[in-house]
């Protein structure tokens, strides 16, 4: 009964959030540079670090016997050089790789205390916290390196942004434009804190999508899965336009999403209007003020929306209707007027880099990897439990 209760309300909710979806258009046409046409303009940009990203997996390849590579950091490299590019208008590796891994390194361990910063908000706040024994005090440090590094590229765009602002770049508004909140421009210390969050949904969320990509395309059982993809990649152009209205990529990559969305906790929501759930002497009233918190992870993998939901089948996403219990059901980015507002830029990187990558290199699962390594690990932006991806890279 429990189960019931929660998909009414799970129902309820969603209906609520989707009556607000004229709203959330005209949000997105308001803040420009996350609209579709801003995002797509910073195609060529996108492309060429996808680019970046296949010469590195050529490159570790063909230094190893076996032509195998770790892919995890490297496609962790491709998100955060594209969301520094699209958002500061700078190539954090331009001159080594070192910038960007340690970066991703702050970033990662950093999430580790940020329940704790949100609770006791003065740790974050004092270099005292790096003092504390073990990783707690090693994750503070790890944060001041993520806002320290953050700080530096956020000034050397300022100091490089013209006068005449345009909103091509995402961290333009933290820079001109009055906070609706606030009711003022934000100062140096709140923008940063702004491109902090920035950076780090802009980079972990996109890469775990594309590293599970790769992952269900390299295991055995699902080979036919990646020649499939393969056969229509090529018989397609290699632009965004191009690739948007392919059916079996968008099927791979929203199943990707279903099975390992990158935000597996919880999102919490206010209820603004009563919902009712369940029926007769079980029906529930949850009044205004509710918090109402649902997981990504969980409803993706009901069993009585998704058939055989642990299994990875691009082919149920096929001649779905948008009315359906699985589109409805499906929320990698959330609902409403508070959805994911970098989705375009987030679709726009997976499509590109999955296209570029499956068009010119062959993967296959390292036989020193084990199934538990690609567990999901909840930091917010989800990690897999192992660290790593070992493919076995053959280029075509």
């Amino acid at each position: 009964m429990a189960a019931v209760v929660l998909k009414c309300l799970w129902n309820e909710f969603a209906a609520i959030v989707r009556n607000k979806a004229q709203h959330a258009a005209r949000r997105k046409i308001e803040n420009n540079p996350y609209s579709l046409q801003s995002i797509n303009a910073h195609e060529p940009e996108v492309i060429s670090k996808a680019d970046t990203l296949l010469q590195r997996i050529i490159s570790e390849s063909a230094i190893s016997k076996s032509h195998t590579v770790d892919v995890q950091v490297l496609c962790g490299l491709f998100s955060l050089e594209v969301i520094c590019q699209v958002a500061f208008d700078q190539d954090i590796n331009a001159e080594s790789l070192d910038a960007g891994r340690a970066f991703l390194t702050a970033m990662g361990q950093a999430s580790l205390i940020q329940p704790l910063s949100n609770t006791i908000p003065i740790l974050g706040k004092t270099s005292l916290s790096e003092y504390i024994p073990g990783v707690i005090g090693r994750a503070y440090t790890q944060r001041r390196i993520w806002e320290e590094t953050t700080r530096k590229l956020y000034r050397s765009f300022v100091n490089n942004l013209k006068e005449d602002y345009t909103d091509k770049f995402l961290a333009e508004p933290f820079v001109h434009k009055k906070d609706e909140y606030l009711g003022r421009i934000l100062t140096e210390d709140e923008a940063i804190e702004e491109a902090m969050g920035l950076l780090f949904a802009g980079s972990g969320t996109t890469s775990t999508t594309i590293l599970y990509i790769l992952y269900h395309l390299s295991r055995p059982e699902n080979r036919g899965i990646q020649l499939r993809l393969r056969e229509e990649l090529h018989a397609a152009g290699t632009t965004n336009f191009a690739l948007t209205n392919l059916k079996y990529l968008n099927a791979v990559i929203k199943e990707a999403m279903r099975l390992n969305p990158s935000l597996i906790g919880s999102l919490p929501r206010i209820l603004t209007t009563a919902v009712e759930a369940g029926e007769g002497k079980h029906k529930l009233v949850f009044p205004p003020g509710t918090l109402i918190s649902m997981q990504n992870y969980v409803h993706h993998q009901d069993p009585s929306v998704y058939e055989d939901p642990h299994t990875f089948n691009p082919d149920r996403w096929l001649g779905v209707p948008l009315s359906s219990a699985r589109e409805k059901a499906f929320t990698p980015y959330s609902l409403g007027p508070r959805n994911c507002i970098g989705q375009n830029l987030a679709n726009l990187e997976i499509r590109l880099a999955v296209s570029h990558l499956v068009r010119h290199l062959d993967f296959k699962l390292n036989s020193e990897m084990e199934e538990a390594e690609m567990d999901m690990e909840d930091r917010f932006a989800a990690l897999s439990k192992g660290g790593r991806l070992l493919l076995d890279v053959t280029q075509l």
